[in-house]
């Protein structure tokens, strides 16, 4: 139900922020314009996304639900260059859950002409930390940003 942007420059945070606006949006309006209950309406979001193919009606309706989060994104990147000429977003990591959307980082990168890609919480870590991780677990790995960092601070 919540995105949360932070801009930072060199690990600075310089906007930290909060939109409310999520994948459940998505997910209802897929329901609403298609006419389809709930758990029908997130099955084609997580499996069509925004990839063309057999659903392009599926698609635009999630392009048209994202449009007014990129126009939050942009806001935030904009507010950041009015006050410094000097300032240009170069890249946009995404975790959490609809990060995992198909067809988001590609089109994402299209909008904003940027570097785009997915957020891996276990970066930063040893190897021998998360030896035995599952390839396919590997998958999953943006989503679980903020399970990852709870679970490194209850750790240390």
């Amino acid at each position: 139900q919540t995105t949360s942007v932070v801009i930072h420059v060199n690990g600075e945070p310089r906007i930290v922020r909060t939109i409310p606006r999520g994948g459940i949006e998505i997910t209802d309006a897929i329901a609403a314009k298609l006419k389809l209950a709930p758990a029908d309406a997130e099955r084609l979001k997580r499996e069509v996304g925004l990839l063309p193919g057999a659903t392009p009606q599926v698609a635009e309706v999630i392009r048209e639900a994202l449009r007014p989060l990129v126009s939050e994104l942009r806001s935030s990147f904009e507010y950041l260059a009015a006050a410094d000429a000097n300032f240009r977003v170069q890249s946009l990591a995404l975790c959490g859950g609809s990060s995992m959307l198909p067809g988001l980082v590609d089109a994402l990168g299209k909008e904003f002409g940027i570097e785009v890609f997915l957020a891996d919480p276990l970066i930063r870590l040893r190897e021998s930390r998360h030896r035995g991780y599952h390839d396919e677990l590997s998958l999953f790995r943006s989503s679980a940003a903020v399970s990852v960092g709870l679970a490194l601070a209850t750790a240390s």
